[in-house]
């Protein structure tokens, strides 16, 4: 007995050929689907324990004899694909990729997101399963990034400086970021063991740290913040364009700055980025270690919830206060020095 063909033949112009193509596409997905809504039908029916049996590979109870040639956990997704309410939706099956493995990685997007994305043509027919794991993974992603902003304490006074030393103060609400860019001489290194301990104490989880640092005592200031119980994220590069202060002992011309980045508990949501800032000019019109505002409005907005409280508990004349309003988010600064206070309090002022 001969073979029998799969599909009869049918002679026809180049439109007819891509209608029945399409067809057949689409009867693949309805298909699945089919064989998924099955499943749901065969447990519900099945006495307890006698499900299992229906499929290739069981090995408890003895299994049918021509049993389902998906394993278990393959026909459990199948019936979860065909419970989906997107995936199953019959005016969406045109736009679905015909290959289960691929709708089961679809499977976790809820069917808003699933309707959006067939409308923009991000979910399409030729979609491919790297492709779908891509789409999933950026939409957990979002997911967390708007669950991680929604955290944050955005209620508040705008702005308020402290004129004390920030080792005596306590912030009553989590923080979302310390940023601060500590004093530089060696008598003044012991403050980055106390910044530490601080930022522990404050920050929310998946706060960080942001610290402007030299080069010259980093392996000191490195070892301060890893004893303070913080997660070190990363070293980004604020460059100097134009700057090259002289280091005589080590013979070189700094043409960057680290900036120290440290978390609490665990890494932040964020958008990709590159590792740099750039500093435009340096800004000394009020005191010798003052800092431009730009860099820091970049580092805020990338790792920072929008209306987010912003601490620098040593703000000197308030840069960094600047840079937390300019950027829509709230700040506390503390300085010591009445002078600078002063100062700080004065330019915040007139933002």
């Amino acid at each position: 007995m001969k073979d029998q063909p799969l599909l009869e033949v049918v002679q026809g112009d180049a439109q007819d050929w891509a209608d029945r193509l399409n067809d057949e596409w689409r009867s693949t997905v309805v298909g699945i689907i089919r064989v998924g809504r099955s499943l749901v039908d065969c447990k519900a029916e099945l006495p307890h324990g006698e499900y299992q049996r229906v499929f290739k590979g069981y090995k408890g109870n003895d299994p049918v004899g021509r049993p389902f040639v998906l394993g278990y956990r393959a026909g459990r997704t199948l019936a979860a694909v065909a419970e989906h309410p997107a995936l199953s939706n019959v005016q969406y099956i045109a736009h679905l990729p015909p290959a289960w493995g691929t709708l089961a990685v679809l499977k976790p997007l809820p069917a808003s997101t699933i309707e959006e994305c067939i409308e923009v043509g991000d979910i399409n027919a030729a979609m491919s399963q790297t492709d779908a794991g891509k789409l999933v993974a950026r939409y957990r992603f979002t997911e967390r990034k708007d669950t991680f902003h929604a955290a944050a304490n955005t209620k508040g006074d705008r702005w308020e400086i402290l004129n004390q030393d920030f080792r005596d103060v306590t912030i009553d609400e989590p923080v979302d970021a310390i940023l601060t860019d500590p004093p530089y001489p060696d008598d003044d290194l012991h403050l980055w063991e106390a910044l530490g301990v601080f930022a522990h104490k404050h920050l929310r989880v998946g706060g960080v740290l942001l610290a402007w640092s030299g080069q010259k005592r980093l392996r000191e200031i490195l070892n301060m913040l890893n004893a303070s119980g913080l997660r070190y994220g990363w070293t980004m590069a604020l460059q100097l364009p134009g700057q090259q202060s002289r280091f005589i002992d080590s013979n070189m011309f700094q043409t960057w700055k680290p900036v120290l980045v440290y978390v609490k508990d665990k890494w932040p949501p964020h958008d990709w980025g590159p590792d740099f800032l750039v500093s435009p000019k340096r800004e000394k019109d009020r005191y010798e270690w003052e800092q431009n505002a730009e860099p820091a409005i970049e580092a805020l907005n990338r790792f920072v919830s929008p209306g987010g409280l912003v601490v620098d508990p040593m703000c000197g004349v308030g840069t960094f206060g600047v840079a937390a309003l300019r950027s829509g988010r709230r700040f506390i600064g503390i300085e010591l020095d009445e002078g600078r206070h002063a100062e700080s309090c004065e330019r915040l002022e007139t933002l």
